[in-house]
């Protein structure tokens, strides 16, 4: 039920009140990742138990140390894309870093309009439209986007995560055909443009 997983989930913190990645007993090694935090507090929404987790996203987004505090995900990007995503959903402590992400998001379009590989410019386009950020650069990251899907639909596949945990080097990645292709659809939903092949 919704209670049991929000007990296990509360009760699965550091003394600092962050969320532990991992889900274990017993208490094994366990880490402290931005995206894993980010994404509970999708799903737990702004309350008492969460105001530590937004000070310590607003920090480290506001020092652009985005890659400093995740093991798991390969780009900034990714962070980018869960915090907006529990701003839009309501957790209205996030403003105060949005503005820098937004600032930090749109100095990496290149002059093709991508942010990077599809991967990346969907989840720019996904955040930028999550923070409410409308501009004319964002049309050409859509149409970078179309010229890019393949002729069965799909965009490639990309790697979005990587493991095992600390220590490193990791050594897997993981990405599919259909991840790339969720976020991108995703993105041109999101940014209204609707057209694909």
């Amino acid at each position: 039920s919704a209670v049991e997983n929000e007990s296990a989930i509360l009760s699965n913190r550091t003394p600092e009140g962050l969320f532990k990645t991992w889900l274990r007993q017993p208490a094994a090694f366990n880490d402290v990742d931005s995206v894993v935090n980010a994404n509970v507090l999708l799903y737990l929404g702004e309350r008492s138990e969460t105001r530590g987790v937004i000070a310590w996203l607003n920090d480290l987004l506001l020092d652009g140390a985005e890659m400093d505090r995740t093991w798991y995900y390969l780009d900034a990007l990714a962070l980018h894309y869960a915090v907006s995503r529990a701003f839009v959903h309501g957790c209205d402590g996030l403003a105060t870093s949005r503005d820098a992400v937004v600032a930090r998001i749109l100095e990496r379009q290149g002059t093709n309009g991508s942010f990077g590989d599809e991967l990346q410019t969907a989840l720019a386009l996904c955040a930028l439209t999550n923070y409410g950020h409308a501009s004319p650069d964002l049309a050409a990251a859509v149409a970078w986007l179309v010229s890019v899907q393949q002729p069965d639909g799909s965009w490639p596949k990309r790697a979005f995560y990587c493991g095992p945990g600390p220590p490193w080097p990791s050594q897997v990645w993981w990405g599919s055909e259909s991840l790339t292709t969720s976020f991108c659809l995703e993105a041109l939903i999101r940014t209204g443009a609707g057209k694909c092949r």
